[in-house]
């Protein structure tokens, strides 16, 4: 955030239910999420933005663009393809049955509960190819966060939602987004996939794959990213 600051305002806030935000009862789909970004958005006093969303945020990174066609300049996904336009695919290609497993109602909650270190640690070492981007400090702040009361159901609700998800993301698709779009993928993970994703969503979609890292882009190749985000957002046409 620091290094994209330099030429950019950041917006990195924790979403619905994560981190230390308000833990709602509903309001875990794509759409709902979207809203509570782009209330964000302008009561900061923004208009239009740049939006880059990794893993579940690019679901809620895309229904922001589709919502908000005109205030948004381009839209950048990271390392997983979007619900109905090939997670499935890609899941069943990755052997990722973790996704039905969050699905599945009280269950994930009450299985992790008590034991949220283990199983953070254990879904950190899976998905990861540099074993030192995460500190002790920083699993020690994922611990804290989803060891807090009722804070293992918001991160499950976010996979419950997917069907609804794909319902809305049906909709939308009918008309593709029109703006510039990226989409990288870690070269042990997502690879091409965010851009399959894209060339069926977008009119003007571009691709990559970030070398040597799996799937926690922004901690295993952090400048890569930051050359890659620099270069891409450098020729966007100029803001209205």
């Amino acid at each position: 955030m620091p290094a994209l600051a330099e030429n950019y305002t950041v917006i990195a806030p924790d979403m619905r239910g994560l981190g230390d935000s308000e833990k709602t009862p509903g309001g875990y789909d794509a759409p709902t999420l979207a809203e509570d970004i782009f209330a964000l958005v302008h009561a900061l006093g923004f208009q239009q933005v740049s939006l880059v969303g990794h893993d579940v945020g690019v679901s809620v990174a895309y229904a922001y663009a589709a919502q908000h066609r005109e205030d948004v300049r381009s839209l950048v996904l990271l390392d997983i393809p979007i619900e109905g336009f090939g997670r499935e695919e890609f899941s069943k290609q990755r052997g990722i049955w973790l996704f039905g497993f969050f699905q599945v109602p009280g269950l994930a909650e009450a299985l992790v509960e008590g034991r949220e270190r283990l199983f953070l640690q254990w879904s950190f070492s899976r998905g990861i190819l540099q074993k030192d981007a995460f500190t002790p400090e920083d699993i020690d702040e994922y611990v804290r966060c989803y060891s807090a009361p009722d804070a293992l159901r918001p991160g499950f609700e976010y996979f419950r939602a997917v069907p609804a998800n794909v319902q809305r993301f049906q909709e939308y698709a009918k008309h593709k987004l029109r703006i510039p779009t990226l989409g990288l993928g870690g070269e042990y993970s997502g690879g091409a996939w965010p851009f399959f994703s894209l060339a069926q969503l977008a009119e003007n979609p571009a691709g990559g794959i970030i070398p040597q890292c799996g799937h926690f882009v922004v901690e295993e190749q952090p400048e890569a990213l930051i050359q890659r985000l620099n270069a891409f957002f450098s020729e966007l046409p100029a803001t209205k």
